[in-house]
């Protein structure tokens, strides 16, 4: 996917293969579930309970999913620009 993004999305599109299009998209949102996974477990460990407050940590994660999932959504338009 790294290497060769378009030609990727472009086999997994024409075979309409859906795990494949489930395993990207969990691939894409991966940094999201650690993050989140991983502030549950944080939160009730040091504090017991959730906290609502965000920090730093969050804002990275934030910058991360963005960069992903965009680096992710112009692979995919341009899959789909070239097919009409």
């Amino acid at each position: 996917m790294a290497y060769q993004p378009y030609l990727t999305i472009k086999e997994i599109w024409e075979k309409r293969d859906k795990s494949q299009m489930f395993l990207m998209g969990i691939s894409a949102l991966s940094p999201a579930i650690v993050y989140v996974i991983g502030r549950i477990i944080w939160d009730l460990g040091k504090y017991h309970r959730l906290l609502l407050i965000t920090g730093r940590v969050f804002v990275a994660a934030v910058i991360i999913q963005i960069i992903v999932l965009t680096y992710l959504g112009y692979w995919i338009i341009e899959v789909l620009r070239e097919e009409k």
